[in-house]
């Protein structure tokens, strides 16, 4: 087991370390709830977006994005959100 764990750590770190999985992975984040609330009035639909958001923060373990780089991303997101509301 521990082989076949390493081998999906190398490929998800190969696939995400070229710019178009860069890019990929930012949307994927971007789109499924890493700098957002999963939250919603329906119990339903909250548990169905931290499912979404769960499978990203297992990527983001498999490629071990770490923390600051993380921020950096998130602080990123944020002043692209703030410009596209002016």
């Amino acid at each position: 087991m521990f082989e076949k764990d390493r081998k999906r750590r190398a490929t998800y770190k190969e696939v995400f370390s070229t710019e178009p999985g860069r890019e990929v992975l930012e949307d994927l984040m971007k789109n499924n709830f890493l700098w957002t609330s999963t939250q919603t009035s329906d119990s339903h639909e909250t548990a169905y977006n931290e499912g979404r958001r769960s499978v990203i923060l297992a990527i983001l373990n498999y490629v071990s994005l770490d923390a600051d780089r993380i921020q950096t991303m998130m602080k990123q997101n944020y002043d692209r959100s703030i410009d596209d509301n002016f």
